[in-house]
């Protein structure tokens, strides 16, 4: 009899902490996924997406911004003095520089005081930033303004190389980094990158207190 009674016990234990259990799993299973999330792309037209006009307005209140989702095309970047013309995603997954350049989540949206930091394979557009000179124009659509950016320095650097951190993390001035992989002609991921720094133009800058 306290054989049965404890198997019972034990029972309603398992049964309760079940969904607990499950949820502990789940919770983990995010933070340890083997491979990177999967987006649906198949369905993905730069042509509809509504880019906002250029206007005089300086500011934008970032409580009326509809931001991105994880994988969401949602701006272009263009380099026209060396035909650089691409998509923009936000996210930097593998899958996502399938189709076009992406935004590494963890830096600031175009706009907004900080650093804006841009990826794309070199045997994709951004390729062509190997040709890019100091005092071009960067011009950065999205769907919440429009922004232009002016290249201020050209480095070829190690991908965990310092300058990277430091503009990652700064809070003075709204910045663009773009970057991709070096030598161009290379397959592959490699160590090195070009990155191409970008100082702010024009633009309506983001409130991000409001």
């Amino acid at each position: 009899m306290p054989t049965l009674f404890l198997i019972i016990g034990y029972s309603l234990i398992l049964l309760i902490m079940s969904p607990v259990t499950n949820m502990i799993k789940t919770s983990v299973g995010l933070f340890v996924m083997a491979e990177e999330p999967q987006f649906d792309f198949d369905d993905i037209k730069l042509e509809d997406v509504k880019f906002t006009k250029a206007t005089d307005k300086t500011e934008l209140k970032s409580s009326e911004i509809k931001y991105p989702h994880p994988g969401e095309l949602y701006g272009k970047i263009a380099v026209p003095d060396v035909g650089v013309d691409v998509p923009l995603f936000f996210g930097d997954t593998l899958e996502i520089l399938r189709y076009g350049a992406g935004q590494y989540m963890s830096s600031k949206f175009p706009g907004e005081i900080g650093t804006t930091i841009v990826g794309d394979h070199n045997g994709n557009q951004f390729g062509k930033l190997n040709n890019a000179e100091i005092g071009m124009l960067v011009n950065l659509s999205t769907t919440y303004g429009e922004y232009q950016f002016r290249i201020i320095s050209k480095d070829i650097k190690n991908k965990d190389d310092a300058m990277v951190t430091s503009l990652l993390f700064q809070k003075k001035e709204p910045l663009l980094l773009l970057y991709t992989c070096y030598p161009i002609d290379s397959i592959g991921r490699t160590d090195d990158r070009i990155f191409v720094q970008c100082e702010y133009v024009s633009g309506p800058l983001i409130n991000e207190n409001e």
